[in-house]
């Protein structure tokens, strides 16, 4: 079997996953992002006489600290931004509540347009949603590359098999990656073509 040949069932599987969900595509662009790039650096690695200190290697492994790096400024900004969004709720929440309390029934029937704390929650809330959401992937997103990164530096290091048998692991590794990259990009550019389409009618 040819590595074309075994990409082909990760690409099926991810094109299902995501045609059931195509909001996942950013968690299979970032599970192939660390697949190709451990992938990357073992063969890098392994194919130098300098070994990890080679420029394929060291490059690859400074792409992966950097990205690590982005990920980590980011998620901490959201986490803040999210923090902000919380204490904002909270302050409107306690302001509305205390407006309502002010006002007696006679004036808020008096005027209908008067919205209790109850009904300004949601709005708040939903406001602030995409900000929320954004903060939990990026936490999800951290929590899994750091994960799977461990798992692939352990599959990659396995010294019960030979160096060959570790080398073909690593390009079926690269392979996956570049398979599911491509795959999730299919998936965003079609997306894109959707939306495209829905406001061009």
């Amino acid at each position: 079997m040819t590595m074309a040949d075994s990409s082909k069932r990760p690409k099926k599987e991810a094109r299902g996953i995501l045609e059931s969900d195509p909001s996942l595509g950013r968690f299979i662009a970032e599970i192939a992002w660390v697949y190709t790039n451990r992938a990357e650096w073992y063969l890098a690695s392994l194919t130098s006489a300098l070994g990890s200190w080679s420029m394929g290697a060291v490059s690859s492994k400074a792409h992966g600290r950097g990205r690590e790096a982005s990920q980590k400024a980011h998620t901490a900004k959201l986490a803040v931004k999210s923090f902000m969004q919380l204490r904002r709720i909270v302050k409107e929440a306690d302001d509305s509540e205390k407006a309502a309390s002010s006002n007696d029934n006679a004036s808020v029937a008096q005027n209908p347009s008067v919205k209790s704390v109850h009904e300004e929650l949601p709005e708040y809330i939903s406001t602030a949603l995409p900000t929320f959401m954004e903060t939990f992937w990026s936490l999800s997103s951290h929590d899994i590359t750091g994960t799977l990164d461990k798992v692939i530096e352990r599959v990659l290091k396995d010294a019960s098999i030979s160096a060959e048998s570790r080398c073909d692991r690593a390009r079926a590794l690269r392979e996956l990656g570049h398979a599911l990259q491509e795959t999730a990009k299919a998936s965003e550019a079609k997306a894109d073509g959707r939306e495209c389409q829905r406001f061009e009618k």
